[in-house]
């Protein structure tokens, strides 16, 4: 995938200011409803969201520890996504069909975790970082910086990759949330 630099960041945004709208209907939601399940193996909203939370925890500082490391500039070229981070954004983009469910690693599942709605802040508080540094990244090369990732730490995407799995990673969880209410 090649897009423009600019293009990129102004849809990774726009993204993360549509599920921040989304996520802040689940404050009106009360202790049960939060917690509810449709199934003993399903997770429940704030089980989503604590999921989303320990991927935060993990990709935040080594995203910020990549940008610190930069010098800033005016980057307005083309991002061109690698293959492996193409493969891994395409794998975990949320679509119109139900996807497969897929396997999460133990140390992320949170499945029957005491949660409250202090998940929730957390969840805000990372929403509001990963778009600054969303919006920090417009000073970079996006195909030129790398990060380290959750799968392996000798596994490095591009930070264009990188930015495009978080935001996608947490639409498709945040679509997972919704319908724990339907």
């Amino acid at each position: 995938m090649k897009i423009q630099s600019s293009s990129l960041i102004d849809d990774l945004i726009g993204r993360i200011d549509k599920v921040s709208k989304i996520a802040e209907t689940f404050r009106e939601l009360n202790p049960t409803e939060l917690n509810a399940r449709k199934s003993a193996d399903s997770w429940s909203l704030l089980e989503c969201i604590e999921h989303l939370n320990r991927y935060g925890h993990f990709y935040l500082p080594e995203i910020e520890k990549q940008l610190s490391s930069q010098t800033p500039h005016v980057a307005n070229g083309v991002f061109e996504s690698g293959i492996l981070g193409n493969y891994l954004v395409n794998l975990i983009k949320p679509e119109p069909v139900k996807k497969k469910k897929m396997r999460t690693a133990k140390e992320m599942n949170p499945i029957h975790s005491r949660l409250d709605e202090r998940t929730l802040l957390v969840f805000f508080e990372q929403l509001h970082a990963l778009r600054l540094l969303i919006e920090k990244s417009a000073t970079v090369d996006l195909s030129k910086v790398h990060v380290k990732t959750s799968l392996s730490r000798l596994i490095r995407l591009r930070l264009g990759d990188i930015l495009r799995f978080m935001v996608h990673h947490i639409e498709r969880h945040i679509q997972q949330a919704q319908a724990t209410q339907s």
